[in-house]
């Protein structure tokens, strides 16, 4: 909401139409699936979608995303824990591409394998420790909230259903140590 009254003090009236659109069908999407344990893939991609296009719009040009799905995926059918990607992907975002001097990449892949969906959300920002170094200079001490109630989540949908999630986060670095950005790697059983 700051950023549509950021931009209608701005007189970019047509870009905080098109932001407002955009807002209105997130929340909209997020209320009618907040009382649901799953959604469809379709479903949570289209709230990804609506979220990153809202962000895109708001840094523009700062970074880019890219929806890489298996095309043996049958993302109408499929269900997975609702909004469980969401925080990962606003984290990629606040936390290493946005603080980045280029352009940064935002990758959200998912694929089948066995009888599991693999779900990564890659990308090319500064890595969690700059982030860390960058919030401790601005004097915040940041608890992620996201990837606590996302692992709170998990923990409970785990104990209902009796099957088991994996989350792994990496650093992804080059020959020489550089950081190139950060994966996170979901795993969630679909039988």
């Amino acid at each position: 909401l700051n950023s549509i009254q950021h931009l209608i003090t701005e007189s970019e009236k047509d870009k905080a139409l098109r932001y407002l659109s955009k807002f209105s069908k997130l929340i909209r999407l997020i209320l009618k699936n907040a009382s649901k344990n799953t959604n469809t893939i379709a479903e949570e991609l289209k709230i990804l979608e609506y979220y990153l296009d809202l962000e895109a719009l708001r840094f523009s040009p700062r970074f880019s995303y890219h929806f890489d799905i298996d095309s043996k995926l049958n993302i109408d059918m499929i269900e997975i824990p609702s909004i469980l990607l969401q925080p990962f992907v606003e984290n990629a975002l606040v936390h290493g591409l946005l603080h980045k001097e280029t352009a940064g990449f935002l990758e959200i892949s998912m694929r089948i394998s066995g009888a599991h969906l693999q779900c990564s959300i890659t990308d090319n920002g500064i890595g969690r420790e700059a982030a860390l170094i960058i919030q401790q200079q601005k004097g915040l001490h940041h608890d992620s909230l996201a990837l606590q109630l996302s692992t709170e989540r998990i923990t409970m949908l785990e104990k209902i259903s009796n099957k088991q999630l994996s989350i792994d986060i990496q650093d992804l670095k080059n020959e020489q140590g550089a950081i190139l950005g950060t994966k996170v790697y979901i795993e969630i059983p679909l039988d």
